[in-house]
């Protein structure tokens, strides 16, 4: 497979929601499995597949590909799976083309932003990542957003 050739189909790839100021830890399905058993586990990843797909063929209807995404679950006060977060926003999916926040953290990288110290934003970088989310939601809406 080339670099950057989308998969033949989609992958499940969970992780752990890591503490404040840390990163989500990558794990197997074999330790999602242990972690909150079979039934939970297959259920999320039959979810999460489920959900990619739909939001793959509508973004394919607009000339968008999902280069990758994340969904977030938790549980209801009942013990039912509930999707706990927002979903084919740019800010939990990259697309291609980019409209994503990939400008924001590359600013943030070439700044030197070491996640403890706050750190002035640039009127024109305020401006171009607020033109990336409005673009990417005409796209993936056909809303056009006015500020």
């Amino acid at each position: 497979m080339e670099a950057g050739a989308l998969f033949p189909a989609p992958l499940f790839t969970p992780s752990t929601k890591a503490g404040l100021g840390f990163h989500d830890q990558n794990i197997s399905y074999q330790d999602l499995v242990k972690l909150i058993g079979f039934v939970a586990a297959h259920q999320i990843r039959a979810l999460s597949l489920s959900i990619y797909c739909e939001m793959e063929r509508i973004a394919s209807l607009r000339g968008i590909e999902i280069l990758d995404t994340k969904f977030e679950f938790g549980y209801t006060c009942t013990g039912e799976i509930m999707l706990i977060d927002a979903v084919g926003t740019s800010d939990e999916s990259r697309f291609n083309p980019a409209k994503d926040k990939q400008r924001f953290r590359n600013w943030l990288m070439s700044a030197g932003f070491d996640k403890k110290t706050p750190i002035h934003l640039p009127d024109d970088i305020v401006d171009q990542v607020s033109q990336d989310y409005i673009e990417g939601c005409k796209m993936l809406t056909g809303i056009t957003i006015v500020l």
